[in-house]
């Protein structure tokens, strides 16, 4: 399981594709859930398993959120990225 921050703009979505190719699920967060949706969707139509959560990384509370989620879901991830 990898887990990529950004996933709705281009940078995040492109470092997710090959994580959905290469690993069992990926988990992709951005601030804003339409786009986050929207992107996660054109993954998802291709058959590869995506956990998008709209979050903001720089919010403890949407931190917190997102490792909940993501352990409740894939249990602790492999990989981490963020494109900063």
């Amino acid at each position: 399981m990898a887990t990529v921050a950004s996933g709705s703009n281009e940078i995040g979505f492109e470092l997710s594709r090959p994580f959905t190719e290469e690993v069992a699920a990926v988990v992709t967060l951005a601030r804003e859930a339409a786009k986050l949706k929207a992107k996660a969707m054109l993954l998802e139509h291709r058959g590869l398993k995506l956990l998008p959560i709209p979050a903001h990384v720089g919010c403890t509370d949407d931190v917190r959120k997102v490792l909940q989620l993501t352990l409740r879901q894939y249990g602790p991830p492999g990989v981490q990225l963020n494109r900063m």
